[in-house]
């Protein structure tokens, strides 16, 4: 189940994500500036893959009929029913082995996931605790213009509906300057950056392990800084030059900020973080008259990455089917083979005849004898026999590669090769072959391999007192 979940949550999504970028690169040249529209799309369809495979995993739970399609499987058939004791603990020993251990830290990938998302998304919380706090302590100007003056080395930025401008920056700028920096702020309120920027910031504490949808996150911040500036310089084309040099000296007066980076990246400002090289992409941009005609054709990228998403929710319907056999499974297993104490479940545990560790492949019953035991689902009896070890044994065929086995045996009820009904007697509960007291030694197989009982049966879950029998 834990498998399942994460392949349909975080590998398949952090390939695709990782191919969508691809894509997106060849399709775009190495100095082409992120166009804002694009980034978004692109980003969008980074995530899509992660709510389809939610929605694929919620229905395999709440609906596990409509989540089952028909896809062969191996099954080895009767044959499997004939295994020899020996062969079945060959093939348990086999599954336990050097493999077995290190797949054994899957179930801690999760409990990883959510300290570091924990971590991440405290972190995010107290930054936008310091943005309200300057905010809150900022001081209006007289006139009601919108804009507070902040002491300190802060980048100016949106917050609310508010603009805040650092004292040293209003005193190193010119009057113009410092009107093309506020028309920034501005563009970004009118645009809703603010909200945008937070949303941002939250997808990068959820995909905190994906570095390709960070990237775009990144990306997206950078496309709207960009299409603000543009919005300035077209607003004022005869002071790019101006705009260029503001951006410069804000740059020198953000230099050493007491904002952490974590902090800056939840609110548009006039210099977002980013590399030298993004900066100088900026600076380009407001300096180039005209942009068009040398971007290549971004809708074929955008084409290709929406035509990657099929492909990958088959993938996703495929793997979402574990957890929604499993809970079709339960739901097939209806009838509990017998009432009684469970003494020993399945897995590790000391022998107790011969005292050394073993793996126990089934489920123990503790009960009277004579106890009635039931089919726990529709099947065919396909082996009725007699052994030193397991006593008087009966086998089921129940179909879709499910066995189940009882042994220790007292009486069976029905006759060989016969066709049971979930919740008919079988057998009775008895002490035969070789064990310490009467009990039902419960098996089901799955194509052959034992499998935890209880993940069909969830009645029989052991409890803390469950001991070897």
């Amino acid at each position: 189940m834990i498998g399942s979940v994460l392949m349909v949550l975080g590998l398949m999504p952090l390939l695709a994500s990782a191919l969508i970028l691809a894509i997106h690169r060849l399709f775009r040249e190495r100095d082409d500036a992120p166009v804002d529209g694009v980034e978004k799309r692109m980003l969008a369809v980074m995530i899509v893959p992660v709510a389809m495979g939610a929605v694929l995993l919620l229905l395999a739970r709440l609906a596990p009929a409509l989540m089952t399609a028909p896809i062969p499987e191996y099954s080895a058939g009767n044959d499997a029913v004939a295994m020899t004791g020996e062969a079945v603990t060959s093939v348990s020993q086999a599954r336990f082995s050097w493999v077995t251990w290190a797949l054994a830290g899957i179930p801690l990938l999760p409990v990883v996931y959510a300290v570091v998302a924990a971590v991440a998304a405290i972190r995010l919380l107290r930054a936008q605790s310091v943005l309200r706090t300057i905010a809150r302590m900022a001081l209006p100007l007289p006139a009601d213009t919108g804009i507070r003056i902040a002491s300190g080395a802060v980048p100016a930025f949106a917050w609310g509906r508010h603009i805040i401008v650092p004292q040293r920056l209003l005193t190193g700028l010119g009057a113009d300057q410092l009107e093309l920096v506020i028309a920034h702020e501005r563009a970004h309120l009118r645009r809703g950056d603010t909200g945008f920027y937070t949303l941002l910031s939250w997808i990068e504490v959820i995909f905190w392990f994906n570095p390709f949808i960070r990237h775009q996150t990144a990306r997206c911040r950078l496309a709207a800084e960009l299409a603000c500036d543009a919005l300035v310089t077209r607003a004022n084309p005869e002071m790019r030059q101006a705009y260029a040099a503001s951006l410069l000296t804000a740059l020198k007066h953000t230099a050493g900020a007491t904002l952490p980076i974590s902090t800056q990246t939840c609110a548009p400002t006039v210099f977002s973080p980013s590399n030298s090289g993004e900066f100088r992409m900026r600076i380009t941009e407001i300096m180039r008259a005209s942009s068009m005609g040398r971007k290549r054709p971004r809708w074929i990228a955008q084409a290709m990455a929406v035509a990657l998403i099929l492909p990958l929710a088959g993938a996703q319907f495929v793997l979402s089917q574990n957890p929604a056999r499993a809970a079709s499974d339960a739901a097939f297993f209806s009838v509990l083979p017998v009432t009684g104490t469970i003494s020993s479940p399945f897995g590790k545990r000391t022998d107790p005849l011969t005292g050394a560790p073993a793996f126990h492949e089934g489920i123990d019953v503790r009960g009277k004898i004579g106890t009635p035991i039931y089919a726990p689902a529709a099947g065919r009896v396909v082996t009725v026999k007699t052994d030193s070890r397991n006593g008087l044994m009966l086998e089921i065929n129940h179909g879709d590669g499910y066995v189940t086995r009882y042994t220790h045996l007292n009486k069976i009820t029905v006759d060989d090769t016969a066709s049971v009904t979930a919740g008919q007697q079988i057998a009775e509960l008895g002490n035969s072959g070789q064990n310490t007291g009467p009990h039902l030694h419960f098996m089901v197989f799955k194509n052959g391999a034992p499998i935890d009982p209880a993940t069909v049966l969830p009645q029989m879950q052991a409890t803390p007192s469950s001991k070897a029998m």
